[in-house]
């Protein structure tokens, strides 16, 4: 876990330098796939390593868009891992009030 909380810190932690160029827009970078819930730690990588190249690619990047974070990953979890979300992140009676990015992916990879 202090792995993953290292690379979302390096990743995306830092406040974004400048606004988004019109160099990425043109490029269209590819969305991040979906990932499941499956018990495998390999998938459970390349697919957080898709997300925060994807984040730091549009700069939602730095504690002021950590919400949007946890609210844009929820777009790109399914299955079990969307119910989790759903119920222990999105869901009015949940038991965590607010959720950080870095807590987000804790929880998802527990």
């Amino acid at each position: 876990m202090r792995r993953y909380s290292q690379r979302i810190r390096e990743q995306v932690g830092d406040e974004p330098d400048g606004p988004l160029g019109p160099e990425v827009k043109a490029m269209n970078p590819p969305k991040p796939g979906k990932y499941g819930g499956q018990d495998d730690m390999e998938k459970f990588d390349d697919w957080l390593t898709q997300l925060l190249k994807y984040f730091r690619t549009f700069k939602i990047t730095g504690y002021g868009r950590d919400g949007d974070c946890v609210l844009y990953t929820g777009l790109y979890l399914e299955g079990m891992a969307a119910e989790w979300y759903d119920q222990e992140v999105d869901a009015p009676e949940r038991r965590t009030g607010y959720w950080s990015f870095e807590d987000l992916i804790c929880g998802l990879f527990k």
